[in-house]
């Protein structure tokens, strides 16, 4: 998520920020310490948020919403939020690489994120790469045994075409045996 330059620069701002003014007075109060639980708690609830917006097809909104919310949340709304905004980033043929750099980092985090795999398949699946969309449906299968809809979507992924198939390989028995 940090290699989108936008993001990066905005995370490196939070890091790091420039002087606006004149350093403050010596007696001047401190600014309050960040309340990392508080950030964390306000972060989950943009997140819900950002979750109707999408739901709404508010995709470039829930955009908005999302990036600066999963910096500062942490746990599995970190997680959902990562996953909403790869959906989200989905949706524009631009930006699938940085959905997909998301969804392989929850995978990182969390092997067991069945979202995260189904939508990796269908990444991969759109791009032509049966061989991981395969991959990534089997480890959904696994980790939803009871799911149709994702056997069925594996199924119909990994079916050879039996007529093509025969019909090669009648041409290749054609070619190279002695008749």
């Amino acid at each position: 998520m940090l290699r989108n330059p936008r993001i990066r620069a905005k995370y490196e701002n939070q890091l790091n920020p420039t002087p606006a003014g004149p350093a403050p007075a010596a007696n001047a109060p401190a600014p309050p310490p960040v309340d990392r639980e508080t950030e964390a708690k306000e972060a989950a609830v943009a997140i819900k948020r950002a979750a109707r917006l999408l739901s709404s097809e508010m995709y470039w909104d829930a955009i908005q919403v999302l990036e600066p919310s999963v910096l500062r949340a942490v746990g599995k709304p970190r997680q959902e939020g990562r996953v909403l905004l790869a959906r989200a980033y989905m949706k524009n043929v631009n930006w699938l690489k940085q959905g997909e750099e998301l969804l392989q980092e929850v995978l990182k985090e969390d092997p067991k994120h069945a979202e995260a795999c189904l939508l990796l398949a269908q990444i991969y699946r759109d791009q032509g790469l049966k061989a991981r969309a395969a991959h990534m449906l089997r480890k959904a299968a696994e980790l939803l045994p009871d799911n149709l809809e994702v056997r069925a979507e594996l199924e119909k992924l990994t079916e050879q075409e039996p007529e093509a198939g025969s019909a090669r390989s009648g041409l290749l028995k054609r070619l190279f045996t002695r008749g």
